[in-house]
Formats: structure tokens, C-alpha cells, sequence
């Protein structure tokens, strides 16, 4: 059974979706609430506290659902710290791939906010793309809340 619950924040309304005890999907937008669970409600905890600064980042459990590059490409994101990034050119060479794949793969990325993909940028310093609700507009509101 599918549990999903909305949450507004201050960077709007974000929706998770969570499944036999995992986080599968996390998105912006408002979704309707149904069958709220223990998971969720921790989630919800969890996103605050990342929103407010009270913790380095959201720990729920969650599934990565991709293939073999694109769940080695996500968990090299997760590794990237609150206040920093890395550039799409970077992780493409580590993992031998062309950063536009790399760009594809961030845009893939179902679980925003537990896998930053916001935190990847291009070479020269600019944001590239997000292909969330929000797009550029957001992600420089995420970077800017994690920088101070």
C-alpha cells in the first residue's frame, strides 16, 4: 500500500510517497494526503529539521530505483555535503561518462532533497538545469538556504 503525505515549507509545498517502510518518491508539489504512516510522519520531522537548519540532512529510509549507473551516480550525490557542490563534468569523469548523461541521470533522480541533485552544477560555476517544479529559480533557493 502507497502512503503519501504533503508538506508546505517555506520552499513550498513538498510531496513524499512511501512504500512497505521506504521513501520512493519525493517531489515538490502538493499532493493529496492519504494513509499517513509512521514513515511519512518521520519524514516530515526529518525535512523540517533539514529546512531549519537543525540537522545536515534528512535520514529516512528510503529505495533508490534505477539501474547500476544511475544508483552509483545517486549515491555520489548523497555524498556531497550541505553548502557544497560538485559539477556535473566531475562526477562524469570519475564514472566515465559524458555530463550531459550525467545531467540526465540527476534529472531522473526520484528521491530530491535525500539525493541532492541540487547540489550539482556545471563546470564554470553555473547551476545548469533541475527539472523539479521550480527549476533554476528553486535550486538556487536550495543552494542558497544550504550556504548559510
Amino acid at each position: 500500500m502507497i502512503n503519501q503525505i504533503s508538506i508546505k515549507t517555506r520552499l513550498g509545498w513538498i510531496s513524499a510517497y512511501e512504500n512497505k517502510g521506504k521513501i520512493f518518491k519525493i517531489k515538490f508539489g502538493k499532493s493529496k494526503n492519504w494513509d499517513r504512516g509512521k514513515i511519512l510522519h518521520n519524514f516530515k520531522k526529518n525535512l523540517l529539521n533539514f529546512i531549519n537548519k537543525k540537522q545536515e540532512k534528512i535520514n529516512s529510509p528510503h529505495i533508490m530505483m534505477g539501474n547500476k549507473i544511475q544508483k552509483k551516480i545517486w549515491s555520489a550525490m548523497k555524498k556531497v555535503r550541505r553548502g557544497n557542490t560538485i559539477s556535473y563534468g566531475k562526477l562524469a569523469k570519475k564514472y566515465k561518462l559524458s555530463p550531459r548523461h550525467v545531467g540526465k541521470i540527476c534529472g531522473q533522480n526520484n528521491l530530491l532533497l535525500i539525493v541532492p541533485c541540487h547540489r550539482v552544477i556545471k563546470n564554470n560555476g553555473s547551476l545548469g538545469g533541475f527539472s523539479s517544479k521550480g527549476g533554476l529559480r528553486l535550486k538556487k533557493k536550495l543552494l542558497d538556504l544550504e550556504k548559510k
